[in-house]
């Protein structure tokens, strides 16, 4: 078996060889594109490197004192108030930080995503957020895609929340 990716021209050149019990010899010769394949897309849900969670809480915690937003994505359903033993997803946004945000040049004491140890108050994280409340229904919708290293963080979320305040 070899094979070659040209990443910048997304070329693979792939040559298999396989012997059978026959005796007869199976080859394979490949020597065209090979784009990136299309991730999954999430719906109400959010996944580290490919491994999917579903939403089933969605908090919005207001920090009177700074004026930060917190947002809390929990798999667990019926969490009304942000819990120190589940790990979700949390997204925290500074005071008049925007509703859109472009990991590679935000301000990573003004917009952050965590999740387990995935963290994009890394300079080297890239990527996109957005966060809107629709005036007229109320929905939160929530479009996550972060890279760090070999890491991706992503998330897709379109509903109710709980709302608060410490």
């Amino acid at each position: 078996l070899q094979a070659d990716l040209q990443v910048a021209t997304s070329q693979l050149n792939l040559v298999a060889e396989v012997a059978m019990v026959s005796g007869k010899t199976l080859r394979v010769n490949y020597n065209n594109s090979c784009p990136e394949a299309l991730l999954p897309p999430l719906n109400n849900e959010y996944e580290l490197d490919g491994v999917p969670t579903s939403i089933g809480s969605v908090l919005l915690w207001n920090d009177p004192e700074t004026g930060a937003r917190n947002y809390y994505f929990y798999a667990e359903s019926g969490v009304t108030e942000p819990q120190d033993g589940l790990n979700g997803l949390v997204i925290t946004v500074a005071k008049d930080a925007g509703t859109s945000f472009d990991f590679s040049t935000a301000d990573p004491e003004q917009v952050k995503a965590v999740y387990g140890t995935f963290q994009t108050s890394d300079a080297s994280t890239t990527g996109t957020l957005t966060l809107e409340i629709n005036a007229q229904t109320g929905a939160l919708t929530v479009l996550l895609d972060a890279r760090q290293g070999d890491s991706r963080l992503r998330a897709s979320y379109t509903g109710a929340f709980v709302e608060g305040c410490d």
